[in-house]
């Protein structure tokens, strides 16, 4: 005789399978018990969860999380599809979509290096969910795949842009009205690469650098176009030649959204004259900027005050030599940029007062403490130095007009545009692109930087892994909400192992409530 047992315990109940028998020999009644797991109640209805096994019997334990959510929202957008039908017929290589989207999860969340591939693969959990193996990723047969992914002819990656254009109208038509065009630089270590160039990093890195500009949807922030250039600063006729190309994909009309990459009135004139429609940030040391920020002095009145969702804004609209110019004022932002500026300013007069009746034997030395206290603040201060015979000292003083004009700019923002949008609208695109950016910054750290191949080929390659990536992580944005940060959910889902007992039977071990919100949503549980 066989029955259920249901033990309560607080507010958990244990169930057991319960088999009778009578023992021979005796004649006694004894009991074979069985735990069959605990009760829970989920959305109104009992459910049953099985114990966890023991992993006495396990084989390996695989990485799950990343791999295999980013793998099934590849399968959802049809991308290792998309991938077979543009260039399958144009290689030997079987299998090259699956292989191509494997490659892609690895450069976002390994980093992609060619040697260690087939032993990343090893690990994964993909590798018992598809039909290939370790085997498929020799470091001979990744070179193949990177040499296919960039031939000319036919245009290999203009074809799978093409075809990820066409899924993404698909689902959403509408997703093509608006592009947000954005450059990013990529930061080289090396020397053999003819597209690493000095650019505008070079303050900054002191590196060479190859450009990398993007064309990505506003709704959705798919990626829909790239270009890899060199690393010399990017002319405006580039953004001409990227609306272009824009049409191949059905774009026939977008507004270009563009960060302050461009640094002349006349560029300004130049993207204007491309019939775009376009909105674009002005660089803070433009004559123009600087008149429109004179002009708006009196910004912080009511009668410029603008209704935007969740901010108190003031705007201000100018038109110069035929450019549109409007000035936005953030009074919080303002707020929080001026309580962060004058605290360091406190904390640094303060060291600055430390140092101040010290003596040195060599200017020199003192002179790199004092540039190392004031660090981006030191054009604020008046350094005077006076030798004597005890050595050298110094006396300082604020500049307080220096301070003032970095002032006058806070919590201000300066933008052009050629679109006859009211002035709310615009600044709700152009703020937009900060989701860009903070998507390109996980990108970097992701394997897209640092990048030390010697070839123009193989650097394009790797960039188109990047960007496949990319697509992958907008998907996974779209599918969370304020709770988690991609970032986060990243994190979160790398942390998950799959264990493979030795009769092949496959299991999650105990995940926290953090991985299981995240799984559920993407219907992983």
């Amino acid at each position: 005789m066989t029955f259920t047992r249901r033990i309560k315990k607080g507010d958990r109940t244990y169930v057991y399978r319960v088999q009778t028998y009578r023992e021979k020999g005796t004649g006694k009644v004894k009991q074979n018990t069985e735990y069959l797991g605990k009760e829970v109640i989920e959305n109104g209805k009992t459910i049953l969860i099985p114990p966890k096994r023991k992993n006495q019997g396990a084989r390996e334990i695989l990485e799950y999380g990343q791999h295999v959510a980013l793998f099934k929202l590849a399968e959802k957008f049809r991308l290792p599809q998309i991938i077979q039908d543009s260039i399958g017929h144009h290689t030997r290589i079987d299998d090259i979509g699956l292989k191509t989207t494997i490659l892609a999860i690895n450069k976002i969340t390994a980093g992609f290096t060619i040697g260690s591939i087939a032993n990343w693969y090893s690990r994964s959990s993909l590798k018992t969910r598809l039909d290939i193996t370790s085997d498929d990723f020799t470091e001979k047969k990744v070179r193949n795949i990177l040499e296919l992914l960039v031939k000319h002819n036919p245009d290999v990656t203009g074809l799978i842009e093409e075809g990820l254009a066409a899924r993404i109208k698909e689902l959403n038509g509408d997703d093509l009205d608006t592009v947000v065009y954005d450059l990013t630089a990529l930061i080289y270590h090396g020397d053999k690469n003819e597209l690493a160039q000095y650019g505008h990093a070079y303050k900054t890195s002191g590196e060479k650098q190859i450009n990398v500009v993007i064309g990505i949807t506003k709704k959705n922030m798919l990626p829909l176009h790239h270009k890899v250039l060199s690393g010399k600063i990017v002319s405006v006729s580039t953004i001409h030649s990227f609306v272009k190309e824009l049409k191949v994909f059905g774009v026939e009309k977008a507004i270009l959204v563009l960060d302050r990459g461009f640094y002349s009135k006349r560029n300004v004139r130049e993207i204007l004259d491309g019939k775009h429609d376009v909105i674009g940030a002005l660089s803070s040391n433009l004559k123009l900027t600087k008149e429109a920020l004179t002009n708006s002095v009196d910004i912080e009145n009511s009668r410029y005050r603008i209704r935007y969702p969740g901010d108190v804004l003031f705007s201000k609209e100018f038109v110069e030599d035929d450019i549109r110019v409007i000035v936005y004022h953030d009074p919080a932002r303002k707020s929080r940029q001026l309580q962060r500026l004058y605290e360091d300013l406190n904390e640094i007069e303060n060291k600055l007062d430390g140092l101040a009746g010290k003596q040195y034997e060599q200017y020199y030395v003192l002179k790199e403490e004092i540039k190392g206290i004031c660090g981006v603040y030191l054009d604020h201060f008046k350094i005077k130095y006076e030798n004597s015979t005890h050595g050298c000292s110094f006396t300082f003083r604020m500049k307080h007009k220096s301070v003032q004009r970095v002032t006058n700019r806070f919590g201000k923002t300066v933008l052009f545009t050629s679109t006859g949008l009211d002035v709310a609208s615009v600044l709700k695109l152009y703020r937009e692109k900060d989701v860009v950016e903070k998507v390109f910054q996980l990108m970097k750290g992701k394997g897209m930087v640092p990048i030390n191949a010697s070839t123009e080929s193989s650097t394009k390659a790797r960039i188109l892994l990047n960007y496949l990536g990319y697509l992958l992580l907008s998907l996974l944005r779209q599918k969370l909400d304020e709770d988690f940060t991609l970032q986060k959910a990243l994190t979160r889902l790398g942390q998950v192992r799959e264990v493979v007992y030795k009769d092949n039977s496959q299991e999650l071990p105990e995940l926290t409530k953090n991985q299981k919100t995240i799984l559920k949503k993407l219907n992983m549980l």
